[in-house]
């Protein structure tokens, strides 16, 4: 599928890691994200698919393959630790008590398939600030309107590392917001 860039945006109340996880609690209440393994409906058969994916790891694949990955032994058990970590994720999301660990279970599980949202940040590390030349320069304005920001905002993916984001303000108060801007998934 390859990585894809996103955007989030909440009201600003002057926290910003306050403002990431309002962010991520809105994404996941309103289902825009993507599960990889369909865990969020049936983790039973999310770890199903996924145990059936290691069974079918190796046969078809031509000898000369297989030989430089070290065998299908090998490539098995590499597949398998790749996998277990999933489960693991799955597992604990199934667990999990509250919206906030089922989010975290969640971003956990996705790995490097990522959700393909503000939900695979792990914290405000993973963001930088939009500086003011950059927001004037793509806005006309180093504090676009909400409307402005949110049209505008993919516009910026291509500032941004894989699994990383950029952060800024937009409107006046009282109605200011923090938008999120971020390039994740594979």
């Amino acid at each position: 599928m390859g990585a894809s860039a996103w955007v989030a945006a909440t009201r600003w109340t002057g926290d910003l890691d306050e403002a990431l996880l309002r962010a991520k609690r809105d994404v996941f209440a309103e289902g825009r994200f993507r599960d990889p393994w369909g865990m969020v409906a049936s983790p039973d058969a999310a770890i199903a698919l996924l145990r059936k994916r290691v069974a079918s790891v190796g046969p078809g694949m031509p000898p000369e393959i297989l030989a430089q990955l070290g065998g299908i032994d090998e490539l098995r058990a590499d597949v398998e630790a790749e996998i277990g970590e999933r489960i693991t994720g799955i597992e604990a999301y199934a667990a999990a008590e509250g919206e906030d660990a089922r989010i975290e279970a969640l971003r956990v599980a996705a790995g490097f398939e990522g959700t393909h949202s503000v939900i695979d940040l792990e914290s405000t590390r993973d963001l930088e600030p939009l500086d003011r030349d950059a927001l004037q320069a793509r806005f006309g304005t180093v504090r676009p309107s909400l409307d402005e920001a949110l049209a505008q905002a993919m516009e910026l993916a291509d500032r941004i590392g894989r699994f990383a984001g950029l952060w800024f303000l937009a409107g006046e108060a009282p109605d200011e917001h923090v938008v999120f801007v971020g390039v994740s998934g594979d």
